[in-house]
C-alpha cells in the first residue's frame, strides 16, 4: 500500500479538509473540543469486526442491528446509531474475508483522515455522515420507499444506509490521498481515486435505474 502523500496545510499545520471555513472550525473546537473522538473511524471499524464474529454466534444479529424504518417507528431506536456497526458481506468465506479487508480499509481509511484532519474535524465528519444517513434513510422511508435492513427495496443492499456511510469515508480519503495504492483482490494494483470513481459511477447507476432514488442518494452521500 502507500504511503500517504503530503497535502498543503492550513496556518496550524493541519490539512484544511473538506471544509473550507476554517475559522469558524477552530471557534468550533474551542467550543466543542470535547466532542471529539480520536480514532473514532478505527473504532467503528473494529466493532463491525466484533459485529462480523458475533454473528457465527447468532446470525440474525446483523438484521437486529441493521437500520429498519419500520422497526425504528415502531420503537428498536438503537438502528438509528447501530447501522454503522454492520459488517460488509455475508456468511460465505469470500464474503467474510472481504467484510474483514473492508475493516481494515476503514481503518486505514480514518487514520490517514485524522492525519490531516485531526481528531475533532475527522469526528465532525463522522458525526454529520451519520447525521445525513439517518435524515436520508428515514426520509425514504417515511415516503414508502421500504428501507429495511438490506436498504431500499428493490435494489437490496445497493444504497443502504451502513454502506453509503463507509463510501462517504471512503470519497473523502481519495480526495485528500487519490495516489495511495492497494492490491485489489489482492493481485491487481488500483488507486484509491479509481475505486471510489467506480463506487460512485455504480451508485449514480443505481439512481438512474430509479430516479426516485437520486435525492435519498444525494443526502447520504
Amino acid at each position: 500500500m502507500g504511503a500517504f502523500p503530503p497535502l498543503a496545510t492550513c496556518a496550524g499545520g493541519r490539512s484544511a479538509g473538506l471544509f473550507p471555513h476554517v475559522s469558524l472550525l477552530t471557534q468550533l473546537e474551542r467550543r466543542f473540543g470535547w466532542a471529539a473522538f480520536p480514532g473514532l473511524i478505527r473504532f467503528i471499524a473494529l466493532f463491525q469486526l466484533l459485529t462480523l464474529g458475533l454473528t457465527f454466534i447468532n446470525q440474525s444479529l446483523p438484521q437486529q442491528l441493521a437500520f429498519d424504518y419500520q422497526a425504528i417507528m415502531n420503537g428498536e431506536v438503537w438502528r438509528a446509531f447501530t447501522f454503522v456497526f454492520l459488517p460488509k458481506g455475508g456468511m460465505g468465506m469470500l464474503s467474510v474475508l472481504f467484510a474483514v479487508f473492508a475493516a481494515i480499509f476503514l481503518m486505514i481509511f480514518g487514520d490517514g483522515l485524522e492525519r490531516e484532519w485531526g481528531p475533532f474535524q475527522t469526528s465532525l465528519y463522522v458525526y454529520l455522515g451519520w447525521f445525513t444517513c439517518l435524515v436520508g434513510a428515514m426520509g425514504a422511508g417515511a415516503l414508502g420507499l421500504g428501507v429495511g435492513p438490506m436498504g431500499v427495496v428493490p435494489f437490496d443492499d445497493a444504497i443502504s444506509p451502513a454502506l453509503i456511510f463507509d463510501l462517504s469515508i471512503l470519497f473523502a480519503f481519495a480526495v485528500h490521498y487519490p495516489k495511495f495504492e492497494f492490491l485489489f483482490m489482492l493481485i491487481i494494483p488500483m488507486r484509491i481515486s479509481v475505486l471510489a470513481i467506480i463506487a460512485a459511477v455504480l451508485l449514480l447507476l443505481q439512481c438512474v435505474r430509479a430516479p426516485i432514488l437520486l435525492p435519498y442518494a444525494l443526502i447520504l452521500s
